[in-house]
């Protein structure tokens, strides 16, 4: 039922961008991409026009339902090619056993942007070892804040009672005393937590990764700049970080799955090299903890490379 279900939602999606493909050139190679979140399909959104018609590729963007079942869908429906998830994610879906040999199935494109673990808190919770006992919320089953709050509470060692809610009622929550703290993931600034008055008894705390997951997050910042209200100037609150991936499948040179990677990454160098503002920063060639970059992609590097040394080394005259 669940998969007959998400065939309808990429079945809408298709539909949602006939408009666009209806103008294709005939040799354009069409990449279908799964976002998981709202906020992720917005940026898919960007994302496909920054690259459209780029080396003959076209990205139809596709609205996913969570990372988990994303990352599923990108598995099991034919013409998802990509997904945009979380990075923990693959984690914790091998830990949960949700797909057997996950590590081989799947690799990555590109890294894209932090989502940043924000956890907020009421008065006399100053680290995760003070939930033992309290009310966390986190975020639905399955997102991006259950699969981080799950992880940190589980491998901390802490007992909470936790309620699974979105991120605006997670902080309404906390705010009116219903839950001690809320587990909120995404990248800085959360719009929830930019309009959080600075004399409603709520702060961020630091959050620092158990040994465990050290190969899963890395540390990150949050600081008065990103929320003047609840990060006061002695100095930013110390967090983690996952981050948000283009993930594939991991199929071999020669199948159709790795000749879409493969221009899905061309397309994505040239794009970049033209872009501006935030899109620019994107890095190709980031490397993200617990995933394999694809192989197609790692190709792609090596000629990029080799083309801006030849570029720029100087030329010798005869």
């Amino acid at each position: 039922m669940k998969y007959a279900i998400a065939r309808l939602v990429v079945a809408l999606s298709l539909l949602a961008a006939a408009g666009s493909l209806s103008r294709a050139n005939p040799g354009d190679t069409a990449v279908g991409v799964l976002a998981a979140t709202p906020d992720e399909f917005a940026f898919l959104l960007r994302l496909s026009n920054a690259v459209d018609h780029e080396n003959g590729l076209r990205i139809v963007p596709m609205s996913g339902k969570g990372p988990v079942q994303t990352l599923t869908d990108l598995y099991y429906i034919r013409g998802v090619d990509a997904a945009l998830v979380p990075s923990d994610t693959l984690a914790f879906m091998e830990r949960n056993g949700l797909l057997g040999g996950i590590n081989s199935k799947f690799a990555y494109v590109m890294r894209l942007f932090p989502m940043d673990v924000h956890v907020i808190a009421r008065s006399g919770v100053d680290s995760l070892d003070d939930l033992e006992g309290k009310t966390v919320v986190m975020g639905p089953a399955a997102s991006a804040s259950y699969v981080a709050g799950q992880f940190l509470l589980e491998f901390a060692g802490v007992s909470a009672n936790t309620i699974e809610a979105g991120t605006a009622e997670a902080v309404r929550a906390v705010s009116e005393g219903e839950a001690d703290a809320a587990i909120l993931v995404g990248r800085k600034p959360l719009a929830e937590l930019k309009q959080i008055g600075s004399d409603i008894g709520i702060r961020l705390i630091n959050v620092t990764a158990p040994d465990e997951l050290q190969d899963i997050y890395a540390p990150s910042l949050l600081t008065d700049d990103d929320y003047p209200q609840l990060v006061t100037e002695a100095g930013p609150v110390e967090t983690i970080s996952a981050a948000l991936v283009l993930a594939v499948l991991d199929r071999k040179r020669g199948t159709p799955q790795y000749d879409r990677v493969q221009r899905l990454a061309e397309g994505l160098f040239t794009a970049l090299q033209r872009g501006s503002g935030e899109d620019a920063s994107l890095n190709l060639a980031a490397s993200v903890p617990g995933w394999n970059r694809h192989a197609a992609v790692a190709a792609a590097l090596k000629a990029h490379a080799a083309k801006l040394q030849a570029a720029t080394q100087p030329q010798v005259e005869n």
